[in-house]
């Protein structure tokens, strides 16, 4: 069909005006946002900046152990152990019993007992019993320990001993190596003190 003159100027005036009712809000809130977003950053380009100090580092306080921090789990080597070593003159068998004391919470029992034999001409000489009869005879001890944190050891004070050479227990030191092993350092008055590595074992 074909339109006249006038019917297409009609035509294209509706075109025209449905795209101003679509579009025409559209157009409007966008150049709107442009010309608030200008004048925006025209203000801000306009102010001083303002540099602000960079932070002060703070250095790390270090962590200080805790006074109220547990001791070494006593559960974990308690039982029975063994070891056996050298001192000047002796080859010595250590048997070491280790308990929790159920009366005094933080402290440990310790009933050591020890044979040692001597070896070498003039130590044979001086030993008094032989080495059979100090199998018989051993050095005992009942002890009572606490854990020394400066040392990481167990340093047991002695309750009593008992000695057939005259060397009784004056001192023992447990320091624990994992729950498989410890070592063990004793003392002896003025007879020869030593140390040795123990075992667990199951008497």
């Amino acid at each position: 069909m074909n339109m006249t003159k006038k019917q297409r100027t009609t035509l294209l005036i509706i075109v025209i005006a449905l795209l101003v009712v679509y579009y025409g809000p559209t157009v409007i809130l966008t150049t709107r946002q442009f010309l608030i977003n200008r004048e925006l950053a025209a203000r801000q380009a306009a102010q001083p900046r303002i540099v602000q100090p960079a932070p002060k580092a703070v250095a790390a306080k270090p962590t200080s152990p805790d006074p109220d921090a547990a001791p070494f789990p006593f559960s974990a080597i308690t039982g029975f152990w063994q070891g056996a070593g050298t001192v000047p003159g002796r080859l010595c068998t250590l048997h070491l019993e280790l308990r929790e004391n159920p009366q005094a919470p933080g402290h440990m029992l310790g009933f050591p007992s020890m044979t040692c034999t001597a070896f070498g001409i003039d130590a044979m000489r001086k030993q008094a019993a032989s080495p059979l009869l100090a199998q018989f005879n051993p050095t005992t001890g009942i002890m009572d320990g606490t854990w020394d944190k400066a040392t990481t050891a167990i340093k047991f004070n002695v309750v009593k001993s008992l000695s057939s050479d005259n060397c009784p227990f004056t001192g023992l030191a447990v320091t624990p190596l994992g729950t498989t092993a410890i070592t063990a350092e004793w003392k002896e008055g003025e007879c020869q003190s030593g140390n040795i590595v123990m075992q667990r074992t199951n008497r």
